[in-house]
């Protein structure tokens, strides 16, 4: 069986955006899910969950803007919405890179309640089957 594994390391809005989005297709069509949050997404995480504003991922003010107002026009979820909605929709599992936790000196009551577990890339790789797909933002 297929499953999918996500990997969010830049930890910017389009990034989890984009993550969020696969996550709901994927589980929509019950095919598996994996989010595995590193580096900088971890950090991200942790802003987020503290209330403060985490980068958009646009280097461009007008793609910013025209992707905002994009997005309101269609009346999308935000990210954490569209995480929290595919992780009840199927099986979707949320992971936070274990070194990337150990380097910042954080736990999981600094992420949000939907995170569900740390783990290590160890464990990660070894889940991942031939027939697999991997996304990476």
């Amino acid at each position: 069986m297929v499953n999918i594994t996500i990997l969010v390391r830049t930890g910017t809005e389009a990034a989890l955006h984009q993550a969020g989005i696969i996550a709901v297709g994927a589980v929509t069509v019950d095919i598996p899910v994996r989010i595995f949050f590193m580096d900088d997404a971890i950090t991200a995480l942790m802003k987020y969950k503290e209330g403060k504003p985490i980068p958009s991922g646009h280097y461009n003010a007008e793609t910013e803007i025209a992707f905002n107002k994009g997005i309101e026009k269609a009346k999308i979820m935000s990210w954490e919405e569209l995480i929290v909605n595919a992780k009840k929709m199927g099986y979707v599992e949320t992971i936070a890179c274990a070194l990337a936790m150990d380097l910042l000196n954080i736990d999981l009551r600094h992420l949000p309640s939907f995170i569900d577990k740390i783990s290590g890339a160890a464990e990660l790789v070894g889940g991942l089957n031939p027939e697999d797909v991997v996304f990476s933002f």
